[in-house]
């Protein structure tokens, strides 16, 4: 190596420790990162495509970036980069490096494919410049460049889908999850830290405002397992057998199948038996979770998935507004983790997300209520009959200490301050 190459090495690896003393700094004195504007940096792309789109903090207006490169300039104090995709895409790479570097000194991030379509990216080094090689077939929403600190809350950083869950709510449409199970998702995964796996039926790919509604509600309820989203396109249907003739019967059980082999969760929460308010596919959701239930634990039926997966044998399966084994949840409970709002509270925040959906629905408590939150029917067990009947994981039989104990040490640091433990995992690799 020579001197200039050794000396070029020396000032780049003394700009990493900077960095990383700069953001340990920013991280133990809780300083909140913020975007780092347009103005402060320079960005354009390769083929000189305009970048207003996305740089306007509005998922409803979008760019498609496929295959081209996206090059900005004076980004040192560039920690992370958020990406609102409109579909889910495939590979890409991210290159960080410095206007004195040769080309072998750049550092490369190749990130892969992912449903993921609200994505922050750690970029774990700093440099001068960074270079986006936008994926093929590729629509972005926005783009935002953050500096170091703790993230804003409205960040959105999602892990992959849980590969087990203690609890696998299944809603046909987005929002249902709030307006039918209510308190379930912030008290459950937001407040006491269950691993609470979110798997919608149907999709939303031709109204492309709904899925980022989707993602922004979930989160505000303290959600981040990514969601799974179903193949079935959303369809409105006024009957089961209507709805039955969208979708093939066979699917949809071995959609439900898959889910439940995969997740093998201690409870499950579906759908009103009649639609909520008479909705076909609610009614065809439920009916073949319903048929699934009894099929997931046989490994001849759905055999793909069984071999994949196992089999399993649901313990709890809860049902909103059954009318047998009747839980009243109030949701009325303070939960710190959202300073003391309560469930509905929490669930009718998250509502507003859904600002196409607002005009016509609200979270309902009352029981007279077709949208009461609060009243779900215990359809199966094979653990026994609720008696306290005020915590849908009533019989099971794991520890809540241990998994709050894991929420409260763990949840901030992976969700909050998830650069540190990236970043300087890596930078000491290298060492």
């Amino acid at each position: 190596m020579t001197e200039k190459r050794k000396k070029d090495f020396l000032i780049n690896r003394i700009l990493i420790v900077v960095s990383a003393l700069a953001f340990v700094f920013a991280w133990t004195q809780n300083v909140k990162a913020s975007v780092v504007s347009d103005e402060e940096l320079s960005i354009v792309f390769d083929d000189g495509s305009k970048t207003a789109a996305l740089l306007d903090d509005n998922y409803n207006t979008t760019m498609d970036v496929s295959g081209k490169t996206l090059y900005v300039m004076n980004t040192l104090n560039v920690a992370g980069v958020y990406l609102i995709w409109d579909r889910p895409v495939g590979d890409y790479t991210i290159t960080v490096g410095d206007l004195r570097d040769t080309c072998d000194e750049w550092v490369d991030r190749k990130i892969f494919g992912t449903e993921i379509i609200h994505q922050y990216v750690d970029l774990r080094y700093q440099g001068e410049w960074l270079a986006i090689r936008m994926p093929e077939d590729a629509v972005l929403c926005d783009i935002y460049f953050l500096d170091f600190g703790e993230l804003p809350e409205w960040v959105q950083v999602w892990q992959e889908p849980y590969e087990t869950a203690d609890m696998l709510f299944i809603p046909t449409h987005a929002d249902d999850e709030l307006l039918f199970f209510g308190g379930a998702i912030p008290t459950y995964a937001g407040e006491l830290g269950y691993k609470v796996q979110i798997a919608y039926m149907t999709n939303h790919w031709k109204e492309r405002y709904r899925p980022h509604e989707l993602l922004n509600g979930l989160w505000t309820c303290g959600e981040t397992a990514y969601p799974v989203i179903g193949p079935f396109t959303d369809i409105y249907s006024d009957s089961l057998a209507h709805a039955k003739t969208l979708y093939d019967e066979e699917e949809v059980i071995g959609f439900m199948v898959e889910l439940i082999r995969r997740f093998k969760p201690y409870v499950i929460l579906g759908h009103d038996i009649n639609g909520e308010y008479g909705h076909g596919v609610h009614m065809y959701n439920t009916d073949a979770l319903m048929k699934a239930l009894e099929l997931s634990n046989d490994p001849e039926q759905y055999p793909e998935t069984a071999e994949k997966y196992g089999v399993w044998n649901v313990p709890k399966t809860y049902l909103h507004l059954y009318e047998e084994n009747v839980i009243n949840l109030e949701w009325d409970t303070p939960l710190s983790r959202f300073d003391g709002k309560d469930g509905v509270q929490v669930a009718s925040e998250a509502f507003d997300c859904h600002v196409s959906q607002r005009s016509f629905y609200v979270l309902e408590r009352r029981k007279t209520s077709k949208f009461c939150c609060t009243l779900f029917g215990l359809y199966r067990s094979t653990v026994g009959l609720d008696v306290e009947k005020n915590d849908f994981l009533e019989n099971i039989e794991f520890t809540k200490e241990k998994r709050q104990a894991y929420q409260q040490s763990m949840i901030s640091l992976l969700t909050r301050y998830h650069r540190l433990n990236g970043w300087v995992a890596d930078f000491f690799e290298e060492q």
